[in-house]
């Protein structure tokens, strides 16, 4: 291995012979000439356990010596001070994108251990991907999450559709963070604040609409449906509950209706009211399911009873009013007469911030309420007295 001052002239010519070359200017800078005419510069050095090793870092043919030397020199003098480089570029290139990490390591993560997995894939499908999937890990930062966020806004989605967005990304993120997965050093979603949602919608059955909606259902809707609207009425289960509910999840002596995977993903206890108890009664049982409200063909519960409900309200006049809005009618009548903390037991929430949201008294009630904070006392009109 020749050792000399290279020079540009000794590189350009076409007659210098095959070889490896250290230049004497750079300790380190190895020049090496191919049969075939091509040639490279590489940087000759030990590393940090004192093994040596040779990396490549241009074409000659391409890049003027000055400038090779100029770069050879910053690389050896970061080796010098135990700062690699090469180590650097050789992570850069273990780094994946964002969709190969989802799709390789969180998803199957979470598929065994959030009940919300199949709703977490489809945002990430339609509304994540198409703006951050192809991207780098180490290439997503706050700027990147901001034209999610705007990109959402565009398709017009709900505030909390697109604060879902921002939670499912920023899971994703911590997930790698303690995965220690290359190219992740911070969460670029930590400081993006959530947008404001406005969730306490006024929508509640007065008497009368529950009247209208229960005639509707005893006279005018298919029998396996209307058991289920029922239901849905006078427990305030949320729809999936409903749904899924079984015979052997039924304690008729206790009166109660155990949920063995809520929501919150803890077993919880449903009271049934007398109105809940005749509703059980009357459904008729089927030979070869557990399910209560099983449909006869499968003998599995029902998938989809949207179309049914729609039919179903506007026969009843109540065009406004959405399933959910059973749960909520449930919960403010519980609230006209018993404590937030009752009403959050029966409804399962974890919070009883949620709770609140539920709790929407008539203005009737209301003022019954205020008019019996005084309780036989009663004001009397006196005359007007004249002052003298």
């Amino acid at each position: 291995m020749p050792k000399l001052k290279l020079t540009q002239a000794l590189i350009d010519d076409p007659n210098t012979a095959p070889d490896v070359y250290r230049d004497t200017v750079i300790p380190g800078l190895i020049l090496r000439r191919f049969d075939s005419g091509k040639a490279t510069y590489s940087v000759d050095f030990k590393d940090h356990r004192n093994k040596r090793q040779t990396k490549k870092i241009a074409d000659a043919r391409i890049v003027p010596l000055a400038e090779v030397r100029d770069r050879a020199k910053e690389l050896l003098a970061s080796i010098a001070v135990g700062q690699n480089p090469f180590d650097e570029q050789r992570q850069k290139a273990t780094i994946r994108r964002f969709q190969d990490f989802v799709a390789s390591d969180y998803l199957p993560y979470i598929k065994a251990r959030k009940r919300s997995y199949t709703t977490d894939e489809s945002h990430l499908r339609n509304h994540i991907y198409p703006v951050i999937g192809r991207h780098y890990l180490d290439d997503i930062n706050h700027r990147e999450i901001n034209r999610l966020v705007e990109t959402c806004r565009r398709k017009s989605l709900a505030p909390a559709t697109i604060n879902r967005v921002l939670d499912i990304t920023k899971a994703i993120f911590n997930r790698a963070l303690h995965w220690d997965e290359p190219g992740v050093v911070t969460n670029p979603v930590k400081k993006i604040k959530n947008l404001p949602v406005n969730n306490e919608r006024e929508r509640y059955l007065d008497h009368a609409e529950i009247r209208t909606l229960i005639h509707v259902l005893q006279h005018e809707a298919p029998r396996p449906i209307a058991d289920i609207i029922l239901f849905l009425l006078f427990t305030g289960t949320r729809r999936t509950e409903a749904l899924t509910c079984r015979w052997s999840d039924i304690d008729v002596q206790s009166r109660t209706y155990t949920i063995r995977q809520s929501k919150s993903g803890k077993v919880r206890r449903v009271p049934l009211s007398d109105n809940a108890i005749q509703v059980l009664k009357n459904v008729k049982r089927l030979e070869g399911t557990d399910y209560v409200f099983a449909n006869p063909k499968t003998l599995q519960p029902f998938q989809h009873i949207q179309n049914q409900w729609n039919r179903i309200r506007s026969l009843a006049g109540l065009e406004d009013c959405r399933l959910h809005d059973l749960r909520h009618t449930f919960a403010s009548e519980l609230a006209k007469r018993h404590s937030l903390y009752f009403v959050q037991t029966c409804l399962g929430h974890t919070s009883p911030m949620t709770t609140k949201r539920y709790a929407h008294l008539s203005p009737e009630s209301q003022n019954q309420a205020v008019n019996d904070t005084y309780d036989g006392i009663h004001l009397t009109v006196e005359p007007q007295r004249v002052t003298p």
